[in-house]
């Protein structure tokens, strides 16, 4: 009981009073330079989600700093001054771009000057988060963004509601790494790139298997794999299965002698996006991957044996049985009866064409282009 109560104290101290100290001191000795800082919290690099923003204002010739605290990865000391580090680039900052809540940043009051614009890292929206959960956060985890842009229509009361934002200044402009997904070339790199990982895939359909974990972020677990010896017997002659576990996860499956030409883990290999974009058939379960292979209109089935079992504790925004473009698959024969119609051409094209219409609609290759001139008017409106 002590423990808590002193545990409570400091963490009030530090939120309410060292954080917006510090970053008052350095609002008071810096003016905002013009700068465009791209601001990764848990990473030390810049993602995907980042970094078209980066080559654009490159490109544009426009002053643009990166700032990767590789937070996970910190404690103690050395977090406290990734914080410090943080606050010091965003008083100087004329425009932030940011991916994710942080309730350290969401402790202080952003000067007016600087603009604050946050391109979520997920598209769409399938299960809860932020103060959409069920157990919302009692503490701010979001500030008041100058634009939060969106994938498509449907989801921008969803976003605003879930980060306790303005609704006006939630935007359905699309999501800037999804324009890739219209680029030829970058298509045609990503199916070489796979074929050369996977050299038997030449002549076969690929079919990526792209789960996410069980458990908690924390402890995630790979989850349970349908029969890999079934899957190979019925479809071996045409396709090959490309496994990518999800990063949070440690684990790795196990792949029998027998399927051995067929059963690839290519977790360490490939990269989602060049997976996604090589792929004839998405297998998944709950994870948001599904928003961005939508664009691509190829057929998506869903391997959920665990469906009235699993619980990571957010929900889903929507009755999952109804949400999802594709055949729900509880056991490896139903997976091998959708995969074999897949992979003969027999999938609902309409149901995935009306999924992504509602939901990544914003997203046509132009995103970018449009969040970025978005985020100009912003900050010219209050110069």
């Amino acid at each position: 009981m002590k423990m808590n109560i002193i545990k409570t104290l400091t963490k009030k101290i530090i939120f309410g009073g060292l954080y917006p100290a510090i970053y008052r001191h350095f609002c008071w000795k810096n003016t905002v330079d013009g700068g465009i800082l791209l601001l990764e919290l848990r990473f030390d690099r810049l993602s995907d989600n980042l970094l078209p923003y980066y080559r654009h204002y490159k490109k544009v010739g426009k002053k643009v700093r990166m700032l990767c605290l590789d937070t996970e990865n910190k404690k103690g000391a050395a977090l406290l001054r990734a914080y410090i580090r943080l606050f010091r680039a965003i008083s100087r900052a004329r425009l932030v771009y940011l991916t994710e809540s942080s309730n350290v940043l969401a402790a202080v009051k952003i000067r007016p000057e600087t603009k604050m614009i946050q391109v979520w890292h997920a598209c769409g929206a399938f299960k809860r988060f932020g103060y959409g959960l069920y157990d919302a956060p009692k503490e701010a985890y979001y500030n008041d963004y100058d634009l939060t842009p969106v994938s498509g229509k449907r989801i921008e009361e969803i976003y605003a509601q879930s980060m306790h934002q303005q609704r006006e200044k939630v935007r359905a402009l699309g999501v800037a790494r999804t324009d890739i997904c219209f680029s030829e070339p970058f298509i045609a790199a990503a199916g070489k790139k796979v074929r050369q990982a996977v050299p038997v895939s030449a002549g076969k359909q690929i079919i990526a298997f792209i789960p996410t974990f069980r458990g908690n972020v924390a402890c995630a677990q790979m989850p349970a794999l349908p029969d890999i010896e079934k899957l190979c017997a019925a479809w071996k002659d045409s396709a090959v299965l490309l496994y990518k576990g999800h990063p949070a996860v440690q684990e790795r499956p196990e792949i029998p002698a027998a399927a051995a030409d067929f059963f690839f883990d290519v977790t360490d290999r490939l990269e989602t996006e060049y997976l996604m974009a090589a792929a004839d058939i998405l297998i998944t379960d709950y994870s948001s991957v599904i928003f961005d292979y939508s664009l691509y209109q190829k057929p998506m089935i869903f391997y959920t044996y665990d469906l009235e079992a699993y619980d990571d504790g957010r929900g889903f925004y929507f009755p999952f049985e109804t949400f999802i473009p594709g055949r729900i698959c509880r056991n490896t024969e139903e997976l091998i009866s959708a995969g074999t119609e897949a992979l003969c051409g027999v999938w609902d094209r309409e149901k995935v064409r009306k999924f992504r219409e509602d939901f990544m609609g914003a997203c046509d290759g132009h995103s970018l282009e449009r969040i970025t001139d978005a985020a100009e008017r912003i900050v010219h409106q209050n110069q």
